[in-house]
């Protein structure tokens, strides 16, 4: 009769471990399926970046994206997709809180940029600071408003990737496609792979 109770007793240990990990497994499938933004990057219809020298402000449109800010020109679908693509994937999992008087000592007082994308007629806003102090990710406030030093309750300040600053810093020729959608080529001088002799 032991050997019946003690073997009842491991299935019953078994069966709740396996539950406990059924929902440690899918909590995190759930968290990262949601982006920080909450838009996927087909739902995304306009951007704008906001940097210190420049604002950049792009457009989609049936054939590919369209600059309308500084210029009014094709864009180079790439470059504003590539954007996009993180906006939509980034989920910001890593966050702090700081009082709104603190946002300067993270580099929302002179931020890297602000980026406002527009997504089924609803506008979202990231603004990106200074890097961390390990070099490994960039801070970010989502939807903080118009000014965040004036803000009246705690700013959650997220962790993301560093590729956001390549996404926004690159060049404006970089942004634009030529005449023909085509990117531009380099500048310098090529050497033919073949010369004539």
């Amino acid at each position: 009769m032991a050997i019946a109770r003690s073997t009842i007793g491991f299935v019953a240990i078994a069966a709740l471990l396996a539950i406990a990990a059924l929902a440690l497994v899918r909590r995190p499938e759930e968290a990262a399926s949601q982006s920080l933004l909450s838009v996927t990057e087909a739902d995304i219809d306009a951007v704008t970046i906001q940097r210190p020298e420049q604002t950049l402000t792009f457009e989609r449109q049936a054939d590919g994206w369209q600059m309308r800010q500084p210029q009014v020109t094709p864009a180079e679908s790439g470059a504003v997709v590539f954007l996009l693509n993180l906006l939509a994937s980034e989920t910001g999992e890593k966050q702090l809180a700081i009082a709104p008087d603190e946002a300067g000592e993270f580099g929302f007082d002179s931020p890297l940029a602000e980026i406002e994308v527009t997504a089924d007629g609803e506008v979202r806003s990231l603004v990106l600071g200074d890097y961390d102090f390990s070099n490994q990710f960039i801070y970010a406030l989502m939807d903080p408003g118009p000014s965040p030093e004036a803000a009246e309750e705690s700013l959650p300040v997220y962790l993301v990737s560093p590729n956001f600053e390549a996404a926004v810093s690159r060049p404006l020729e970089e942004w634009k496609a030529d005449a023909d959608g085509a990117v531009p080529l380099p500048t310098e001088e090529l050497t033919p792979i073949n010369p004539v002799p």
